[in-house]
């Protein structure tokens, strides 16, 4: 018993002893295997041959080589992990695809435990992974494609999904801290995963892929996390992805395929849900933002930086229909907000052929230099159409712009090309417009020619309804010039103002049309203004905006007056009135003119490159050429282009009804002398010649004939070649006794030099005719003042032989005639004092000729004559003469202290009053004058009105009346028949005759005339007034004076009875008054019964000077009434 109980109990204390020393063992086998998994890897040695055989059933036709099998301890993951060391995957072909330092393997338990070796799970650690994406779609590993079988992934996909099966033991495959490295064929882009982690497992009867992989396109990094569920076999694949921090312009640096993404430098962050269905997507969910920037070409400084760009939509591939549900962009150039939908049309092999769009953008705001010229709101813009992948082109089929106030739809086409700019064919309408909002919207790219042009130039105005046509091929928009036919604008314009050559007026209330196309511009005006000139059409074309110095040519047919169209052509750069010395101002006349400019589009332009041509029709045409030359109420027909201007027509000078015709040339060319010709023909009568200041309305009456040529530079008279026909003119220059008759056939060659300012400066006159012949040379200063006359030669009939010498100075007037003869018939004919028989200022007259003829064959011969003075005061003078061998003339004015002294005498005044008046009724008598001039010659102050410009007294002695009808009248008025009877036969003798006189202001007052003889006396008293023409005389004729005058010798008792001195005891009073040439005359017979003093009664009030019509006092004009000033409210 107690042995058995030792025995019992020894084997229990072994038992426990083996047992003890048996965990002793295995707790020193786990401390060690565990301080040993500490220090790495413990290799599985013998294990590794199952191993192998486990992974190959797992992984059909892949092989995978290690170097050894090993358990390691996994720190981050808190457990005992069975790795292969060494990993290296091979393809069927023996090809290395991929290796690792180690791969995790996890093993089926159970199997284990009947040792059996069954793979569950793979996942290669720190492999180097290359992916191919190949051009069919698939997903194959290394870069060498096996050409006989599925691609690896498909095997161990194919695997996953044969877990249940006795195929493949695998339940995933994963890749963990691995580089990856991703080739896609199709577009050559090459991604580089630095770190991934990638796992493709079995979920029932799916399989699910995800991936985490921090990528690097190009040296730019990302994020990427996507996660995928397959079906078995072929199904619907459901999957979803991130990216986050996305560089697009690396793809373009990456792969050629994405050169366009090269500007668009862009972080891009994108969330999508999709679903694939025999590797064809047939939905997605997408959210996607980004900032950053991109560059549209053409903008200046071109980059558009962005600050927010976002977008949602979806994709639905049973419509083919992406729906854009909202984006928008908010960036420095570009903001918008962007919604629609694009249809993806595919073709039979699935590939997309057209992307069909209806997308609406609003609140486009636009900030492009470079491509406007300014910012730009619009509120809608609205665009359907087609995108065609295989032509690159997109075609619209409507583009709707709204942007207040631009509104306008097109359609067309834009087809893109690689490195060129697109080609554009576009049509489309443009809603009325203002023409400079338009030009905020015009691209600056688009017909740059016309864009400046009108932005320069065109400064209002409404344009359109416009139609827009383009048609733009590739890479024409690259060269800055458009081909031909590229580009049709047309539309209305109403209101517009246009400057068509820089400082002229601008054309203005513009009505017409404009066509702008690729190269040229063309506007057709019906209405507009020039200021006050009013165009009725006209057309504005620029045919090559592209050429260099390409002009302009500008076209109107306008109506205004002479003065505006001449102002308007006068402006700066053309000028050309005032280049042939015209003034504006100083014409008239209403014209219809034809203008054609032809002006280089240049900044700086010179007026010789404006190419003008006008042709003008101008009524009423009235110009001052120089201040003599006045033309009025023309009919002149204007053509000027550069070369020249010539006019051809006919006008009047200075308003006269006379016409000249005339053809006028002014060459603008030309480097020589003469530069102006002008053409004359016509006549001139007395209105005209005193218009042209000739001066002639004292010595010529009635028309004159005119033909010759002037000639000038540029516009300045400087030559004259005249002929005049001076037969319908009557000649009449009574100072040197020249007088021809109208109808005497005379003519007048006339040359002319003129001087600055068209001012004649020397004049060379000859006249000829019928025993005529003058030539004379005149000189004048510069303002046209004659200042000498030269006339060697004067012979006009056969009383005019003389040589004329006028000086005109600063000394004043020296006349000198000298010669044989001269006709001084006219010289005191009533009437021909006029204006060319007074000097203004000092002057000096010598005069000595063999004779001097007067009327009726009365003679001076010799005779002299000096005289000088200023103005009409003489201050010397000398005559002497001779009338026959017996009768002599004398005259004489001498200078007294306070003044002059004239003395004229003669003892044959019946010869001399025969030759001066024709007075034939007077025989013999001895003349003598003598008068006093008040004042020296030099005063020229006004006289006291008590002093009399001249008076004195006039002695005729011994002289008979002889057939007198003045005083035929006034004996036959006092019936006094014997006096008539006496006068008609014999004569009546006057023994004296006295006449004091004194004169004022041209009226002559006479104060106790009287006149004595045997058989008549005369008294008398009061004026002649020459200005007007008019006597007024009262006297008594007294008969039979010798006795009837007895009386009047005895003292006091004479005074008495006879009244006055030439009076008799009777007598009877007369009146004469009136015109002097035709004077009533009245006497009154009962004044005979009155004797002496009482015979006054009957004479009646004398006349006196104060009565002369010429010294009546001047009206005093009406005062004038101030308005009433308004009432104030």
């Amino acid at each position: 018993m107690i042995l058995r109980r030792y025995i019992k109990a020894h084997h229990v204390n072994r038992a426990a002893l083996i047992a003890a020393g048996t965990a002793a063992a295995l707790l020193f086998f786990v401390i060690g295997a565990g301080i040993r998994l500490l220090i790495g890897p413990v290799s599985l040695g013998p294990f590794g041959g199952a191993l192998a055989d486990a992974l190959a059933r797992a992984l059909p036709g892949i092989t995978v080589k290690y170097d050894q099998a090993a358990i390691e301890w996994a720190r981050d993951e808190g457990r005992v992990n069975l790795v292969i060391l060494g990993t290296r995957v091979f393809d069927a072909d023996g090809r290395i695809i991929a290796q690792a330092p180690k791969a995790d393997i996890d093993l089926a338990a159970e199997p284990f435990l009947k040792g059996k070796v069954v793979v569950k799970r793979i996942a290669l650690v720190g492999v180097q992974l290359t992916l191919v994406r190949t051009k069919e779609g698939g997903l194959r590993l290394g870069v060498e494609k096996d050409k006989q079988e599925h691609d690896i992934l498909s095997r161990i996909s194919d695997a996953l999904s044969a877990t249940n099966s006795n195929t493949s033991s695998l339940e995933s495959f994963a890749v963990h801290n691995a580089r990856l490295a991703l080739f896609d064929e199709a577009t050559g882009l090459f991604v580089v995963a630095p770190q991934a982690n990638f796992r493709l497992a079995a979920a029932g009867a799916n399989l699910n892929a995800k991936l985490d992989a921090a990528v690097e396109i190009s040296g730019h990094p990302a994020h990427v996390t996507a996660e995928f569920t397959f079906p078995p076999k072929k199904g619907r694949v459901e999957g979803a992805v991130t990216v986050t921090g996305f560089d697009i312009a690396a793809l373009a640096a990456n792969s050629g395929t994405f050169a366009a993404a090269k500007s668009a430098a862009l972080k891009l962050d994108l969330s999508a849900s999709f679903a694939f269905e025999n590797k064809q997507l047939i939905s997605a969910d997408f959210g996607a933002g980004a900032s950053g920037s991109f560059v549209v070409a053409g903008v200046k400084n071109n980059r558009v930086r962005v600050h927010s760009l976002r977008a949602i939509g979806r994709y639905d591939a049973a419509s083919g229909r992406l729906l854009l549900e909202d984006a928008t962009i908010n960036s420095d150039k570009i903001k918008a907000r962007l919604q629609g939908w694009l249809d993806l049309v595919k073709g039979k092999t699935a590939t997309i052929d057209a992307i069909r769009a209806d997308l609406q953008m609003d609140r486009l705001s636009l900030a492009l230099p470079g491509v406007f010229a300014q910012p730009l709101e619009l509120q809608l813009v609205n665009l359907r159409g087609t995108w065609l992948p295989g032509q690159n082109e997109l075609v619209i089929d409507h583009l709707g712009v709204n942007g207040a106030p631009l509104s306008m739809m097109a359609s067309g086409s834009v087809t893109l090309a690689q490195n060129r700019s697109p080609a554009v064919r576009i049509k489309g309408t443009l809603a009325p417009i203002g023409v400079r909002d338009l030009l905020r919207y015009w691209p600056l790219m688009a017909a740059p020619g016309a864009r400046d042009w009108l932005t320069e130039n065109m400064f209002a105005g409404t344009v359109g309804p416009a139609t827009i046509a383009a048609d733009i091929p590739v890479g024409a928009l690259d060269n800055g010039v458009l081909p031909a036919g590229a580009l049709d604008v047309k539309f209305a314009l109403a209101g517009g103002e246009v400057n068509y050559i820089k400082g002229l007026t601008h054309l203005t209330q513009i009505q017409g049309t404009v066509r702008v196309t690729d190269n040229s511009f063309i506007a057709d005006i019906s209405s507009a203004r020039i200021g006050p000139l009013a165009v009725t059409s006209g057309k504005f074309s620029i045919p090559d905006m592209y050429a260099a110095g390409e002009a302009g040519d500008v076209a109107a047919h306008v109506q205004g007056t002479m003065p505006d169209i001449l102002s308007l052509i006068d402006l700066p750069p053309l000028g050309y009135p005032t280049r042939f010395g015209v003034s504006p101002a100083d014409t008239k006349g209403t014209a219809v003119v034809d203008m054609n400019f032809r002006v280089p589009m240049l900044k700086n332009l010179n007026v010789d490159d404006v190419k003008i041509g006008i042709k003008a029709v101008v009524s009423g045409f009235a110009i001052a050429l120089g201040p003599h030359t006045h033309l009025t109420d023309g009919a002149v027909n204007f053509v000027i282009d550069n070369n020249k201007l010539h006019a051809i027509g006919t006008t009047g000078i200075g308003g006269s009804p006379s016409r000249l015709a005339l053809d006028w040339t002014e060459d603008f060319k030309t480097t020589g002398a003469v530069t102006t010709r002008i053409v004359v023909k016509g006549s001139l009568d007395e209105q005209a010649c005193a218009a042209l200041d000739l001066h002639t309305q004292d010595y010529l009456r009635g028309p004159i004939g005119l033909s010759g040529t002037l000639t000038g530079h540029r516009g300045a008279l400087k030559q004259a070649n005249l002929m005049l026909d001076l037969t319908p003119t009557t000649v009449s220059f009574d100072l040197i006794g020249v007088n021809k008759p109208a109808g005497f056939p005379t003519t007048a060659r006339l040359n002319v030099a003129f001087g600055a300012h068209s001012v004649p400066s020397t004049e060379t006159l000859h006249v000829s005719g019928p025993g005529t012949n003058v030539s004379a040379i005149l000189n004048y200063d510069s303002n046209g003042n004659l200042t000498q006359l030269q006339a060697p030669t004067v012979r006009i009939g056969p009383q005019d032989d003389f040589s004329l010498n006028v000086t005109r100075g600063s000394s004043g007037v020296d006349v000198t005639i000298h010669g044989r003869s001269l006709d001084g018939s006219r010289l005191a004919k009533h009437g021909t004092s006029g204006n060319n028989e007074k000097f203004e200022g000092p002057f000096h007259l010598n005069a000595k000729l063999t004779r001097l003829v007067l009327r009726d064959g009365v003679v001076i011969s010799p005779f002299a004559l000096d005289v000088s003075g200023i103005a009409d005061r003489p201050a010397s003078l000398s005559l002497s003469g001779a009338l026959s061998k017996t009768a002599i003339v004398t005259a004489s004015i001498t200078a007294m202290d306070t003044s002059r002294h004239l003395t004229f005498a003669t003892n044959d005044m019946a010869l001399l009053s025969r030759g001066l008046f024709g007075f034939n009724s007077l025989r013999g008598g001895k003349f003598d004058l003598d008068a006093t001039l008040p004042g020296k010659v030099t005063d020229t102050g006004p006289k006291a009105d008590n002093i009399p410009d001249f008076d004195g007294k006039m002695t005729l002695k011994d002289f008979r009346v002889i057939d007198q009808p003045f005083l035929a009248r006034l004996f036959s008025a006092g019936s006094l028949g014997g006096l008539i009877n006496l006068m008609q036969g014999q004569g009546i003798a006057v023994d004296t005759l006295d006449v004091p006189f004194s004169s004022r202001n041209g009226v002559i007052s006479i104060l106790d005339a009287h006149a004595t003889g045997p058989a008549i006396g005369v008294s008398g008293d009061g004026y002649i007034d020459r200005p007007k023409n008019d006597i007024a005389l009262k006297g008594t004729l007294v008969p039979m004076y010798t006795i009837n005058s007895v009386l009047g010798n005895i003292p006091l008792l004479g005074d008495v009875f006879t009244s006055k001195q030439g009076e008799g005891i009777f007598g009877m009073t007369y009146g004469v008054s009136g015109n002097a040439d035709e004077p009533s005359v009245s006497v009154n017979p009962l004044s005979a019964l009155a004797p002496g003093i009482l015979r006054r009664i009957f004479e009646g009030r004398i006349p006196n000077a104060a009565q002369a019509p010429s010294n009546a006092p001047k009206p005093v004009p009406p005062a004038t009434i101030p308005e009433p000033k308004p009432k104030s409210n």
